[in-house]
Order: C-alpha cells, then structure tokens, then sequence
C-alpha cells in the first residue's frame, strides 16, 4: 500500500529521521490505523508490539484508575514501552479521545532500520535518554518528603515552566499524587502562606520562588 505524502511528512518530521528522508521500504513497511473516539489502542493485557506515531486526532494515555497521564497530537510518539523488552504487560492504557489516525511502526522493522541506519539508531537512544530524565523527574514528585513538597514539585513540572496554570479539578490531583483531598487543600494552604503561589478560582499563579 502506498503511504500517503502527509504520513511520509510525518515520518521525516519524527525523531527516528530529523528531516531526513525514510527509506522506501520503510514506508511500506509502517501500517496505518483508523480510530473512531473511544477506541483503545493499547491497554496493559492487549497491546502491539509497535512504535506509534499520531497522523491526526488526539489520543490519550490513561493510567489503571483512569485518570488521563498524558494527551497525545499530531507527531507525538507513544508506545515506546511495547516495543523492546520482554514485558507481558503495557505500561497504561491509549484511546482515542478524538477521532485519529496513527501510524505504527513494528519491532522488526525497527531493527532493520536502526542496522542499515546507525544514525537513526543514535537519535532513539538520545530520545529514549530524555524520556528518562523526564520520569526520574515524575518520580522525584511522588516521592517528595511531604504532601507541600509533592504539591510543590507538580505544580512546577505542570507548569512547564510558565508564570499559572489551570487546575480543572482537585480532586484528580489528589488522585494523581496519591494524597487525600484534606491533605492536598492543607499543602495548598501551605504554599499559598508561604507566598509561593496565588490562587484565583481554578487559576493558581506560581511566584518566582517556587522551586
């Protein structure tokens, strides 16, 4: 089946080739999914042995409680966990949140690449390093000493960065870090005490010495 000229884009586009042209049989050999909303893709019992790349549509990657751990656009990589390895089980579970298309990538086709083309081989490895450093990041939150610290630590890391954030609701926060909620409203109360943040409705503002 010829691959369309978007889904090539999106090869080019994708960490495996940083602009560079993907071999024809590469191409050839990448399937192609359609996913109404709602359809699961992967889940932690039934999952491809695949790299998935998102062509349009939103996925996203739902943890066993269900809450969402990340949303999924166009050129975003998931499935990294189902690929190598020997695990019998996937790390969450990926639907569609909208109607999309993915492209998915097998194991064996992988392995081709990454022999005829070291390079390719050299960007994964770079790519998969930084996933790394981003979950020691995840981890060092869940981990914190206290319910403040945690708090603190994700409020950061959500952030991204930027001055206030959107918190559209509490509670799944305090499921997401694994707090009760009355511990969660006193760590807030903390941080706003301590002029560390401002609250505004859903909107808290994060001063600049937030850790």
């Amino acid at each position: 089946m010829m691959m369309n000229a978007n889904c090539v884009e999106l090869l080019r586009d994708s960490v495996l080739f940083a602009g560079g042209d993907p071999p024809g049989w590469f191409c050839r050999g990448v399937q192609r999914r359609a996913l109404e909303r709602g359809e699961v893709l992967y889940t932690p019992e039934d999952f491809p042995r695949a790299l998935g790349l998102v062509a349009s549509g939103t996925l996203v990657a739902e943890n066993r409680s269900g809450i969402a751990l990340n949303t999924l656009g166009r050129g975003s990589v998931f499935g990294v966990a189902a690929v190598f390895g020997n695990a019998d089980r996937y790390v969450s579970t990926i639907r569609a949140k909208t109607p999309a298309r993915v492209l998915l990538i097998e194991r064996a086709l992988l392995e081709r690449l990454f022999v005829e083309h070291p390079n390719c081989a050299l960007r994964y490895v770079v790519f998969l390093t930084d996933r790394v450093r981003f979950l020691n990041t995840k981890i060092e939150g869940f981990t914190a000493p206290s319910a403040q610290a945690s708090l603190e630590h994700w409020l950061v890391q959500t952030g991204g960065g930027g001055d206030e954030l959107t918190v559209t609701s509490w509670s799944a926060v305090s499921r997401a870090l694994d707090m009760s909620r009355t511990s969660l409203y006193r760590a807030l109360d903390s941080l706003e005490a301590d002029g560390k943040i401002v609250r505004d409705g859903k909107k808290v503002i994060l001063r600049r010495n937030l850790s």
